[in-house]
């Protein structure tokens, strides 16, 4: 039955084709798309192998889009040279959220640009070939805009995303919802979303965190008192959709003047620990408080300082790192005279006792500004951070990361190891733990000059980059070219070079993500292989115009390129 999807093998001069070498990381980071337009705004997941999955939003066919890449631990790209679109449909998509689905893919949530001009948000699961696995979910279509989603796993298979929701038609005074897709792609609980607030005034910036049973603690900034003043307030939601605590949430802090840009980890005991920045006292702070699974606050009423020193901290990030305890990271500007910004963390116990020097110890006060810092934890109580750097001058940011230990001491090279330094500027980093001690970082980069691209690069946990893997050889490497001609109307043809020989196989997948299309070809020789195919789908009828996507499966590789039909 071949010949109802491809209508000629044909074997073209096999050095059109040339062989593709070892993949190794870099000084300055490896390409994951550097593709037309812009890619911005990565965002990463591990992906359970030493290796890393990125999504972003990417301008490259005119409008916003989601694309997503896998790296492996070796640094070598695994889809798509420039990543496989996970949404791209007309109008817009962008602010991409990831998790991991629990066996080997993703799940990836977005904002959907509708054609009344509002915004919903859409998910798609992805394995770890990059193949969708579910018609595209919606997961709110409510009235007037929802944005900002924030997602997590479930626990089984499937994610909990939460959001800032206008449906009540006031931009100004937006609630906070939320809702569970399980791992078959089906939206649980009510339609549109449950309730997690919707108190007066306004409640914006929603993050999340697992509850450890199947359900979610969500936190957020709040304006209720009096529609100016922002607070911190928190409320968990089960997995079968019931909110728990206080209606419209519990208060995690409502000190004078404001409290905001919440970030929260799970307190690996049910319950969650919560970071925000806090003027309190004039200046931002960095302040924390511990919830526990029941809705009662652990420690002091209002938050315990993390930081409280000279000048204002701000942009807090947490990440868990056992022992009920957590590690922050924040920007710092203590330096008094100058209008330099550093990297600053401390850890903090299940106890709310901050672990080592009041104030937090100094990961980088290089020259210039560090901000922007992301952490991960490295497995071993400590963590992981990230940031952008401008010290070398100008206003052009590198991307510098540090290891600190659980005892306060920084691993790496004093005030922190270049992962790159390429000109223009890097901006963006997203950070997920590499499984042995060191991180994958990912950001969006302009060293081209003229539009941002997504590069990552790998840090050991001693703080080298890794850029010799040795005798180890690429599994495998095949190049499927673009098809032609595209848009097509009676049929197109791609070509196909294999190393070596290959089981391979096609799908067609229409927008949406259904398969329209399916044919296992079987053994293929190894060289250049021509491909054509005649616009049907399965039953052989005529497919009506769109966008389409062909994805080629060989080994254990899958590349997939996007045809349109014009009839």
């Amino acid at each position: 039955m071949k010949s109802r999807l491809l209508l000629a093998l044909s074997v073209l001069v096999p050095s059109i084709h040339p062989a593709m070498t070892q993949a190794q990381w870099a000084a300055d980071g490896v390409v994951l798309s550097a593709g037309v337009g812009n890619q911005t705004g990565p965002r990463a997941i591990p992906d359970g192998a030493g290796g890393a999955f990125v999504t972003w939003t990417d301008s490259r066919i005119g409008h916003l889009d989601i694309y997503a890449q896998r790296v492996d631990a070796t640094g070598e790209v695994q889809w798509t040279p420039n990543g496989d679109p996970v949404r791209a449909v007309a109008l817009n998509q962008s602010d991409p959220g990831i998790v991991s689905d629990g066996a080997g893919g993703a799940i990836i949530v977005w904002v959907e640009q509708r054609n009344n001009g509002v915004t919903d948000i859409y998910a798609q699961r992805i394995d770890g070939s990059g193949t969708p696995q579910w018609t595209v979910v919606e997961v709110c279509g409510a009235q007037h805009d929802q944005d900002d989603p924030s997602i997590v796993s479930d626990g089984a298979g499937g994610a909990i995303v939460t959001w800032k929701d206008a449906r009540d038609g006031d931009n100004m005074k937006t609630d906070i919802y939320a809702r569970r897709i399980n791992s078959a792609g089906v939206a649980q609980w009510t339609s549109d979303g449950v309730a997690i607030c919707t108190a007066a005034n306004a409640q914006n910036f929603p993050t999340i965190t697992t509850d450890g049973a199947g359900g979610a603690i969500i936190t957020w900034s709040d304006n209720r008192t009096d529609g100016v003043t922002l607070d911190i307030y928190a409320r968990r939601i089960n997995f079968a959709g019931t909110v728990q605590w206080t209606g419209d949430g519990v208060a995690i802090c409502t000190e004078a003047n404001n409290q905001d840009a919440p970030a929260i980890a799970t307190d690996g005991a049910g319950g969650a620990i919560i970071t925000w920045f806090d003027a309190r006292d004039g200046l931002t702070d960095i302040y924390a408080q511990r919830v526990n699974g029941s809705g009662a606050v652990q420690w002091d009423g209002d938050g315990i300082v993390i930081c409280a020193a000279t000048n204002s901290q701000y942009d807090p990030q947490i990440a868990f790192v056992g022992a009920g305890g957590a590690m922050v990271t924040w920007n710092d500007s203590r330096d008094v005279g100058t209008t330099d910004v550093d990297i600053y963390a401390q850890r903090v116990n299940g106890s709310g006792a901050v672990q080592w020097t009041a104030d937090g110890v100094a990961l980088c006060t290089a020259a210039g500004s560090q901000v922007f810092a992301r952490v991960t934890a490295d497995g071993a109580g400590g963590a992981v951070v990230a940031w952008e750097d401008t010290r070398s001058g100008g206003l052009n940011y590198d991307i510098y990361a540090q290891r600190i230990n659980a005892s306060g001491a920084v691993q790496w090279t004093g005030d922190g190891v270049a992962l790159c330094t390429a000109s223009n500027g890097q901006i963006d980093p997203t950070i997920v733990p590499d499984g042995v001690g060191g991180a994958i970082v990912a950001w969006g980069d302009v060293r081209n000059g003229a539009t941002y691209d997504i590069y990552g690069n790998r840090v050991t946990p001693g703080g080298a980059i890794p850029t010799a893997v040795g005798g180890t050889p690429v599994a495998f490497s095949m190049v499927l070219g673009d098809n032609y001609p595209n848009p097509f109307a009676a049929g197109t043809t791609v070509d196909l070079a294999l190393p070596r020989e290959a089981d391979v196989s096609v799908e067609v997948f229409d927008v949406t993500g259904r398969r329209v299309r399916a044919i296992n070809l079987g053994r293929v020789a190894a060289g250049a292989t021509r491909l054509a195919f005649d616009g049907r789908d399965d039953q052989a009828r005529v497919l009506p115009s769109g966008v389409y996507f062909c994805r080629v499966r060989a080994a254990n590789e899958a590349i997939t390129r996007k045809m349109l039909i014009q009839r």
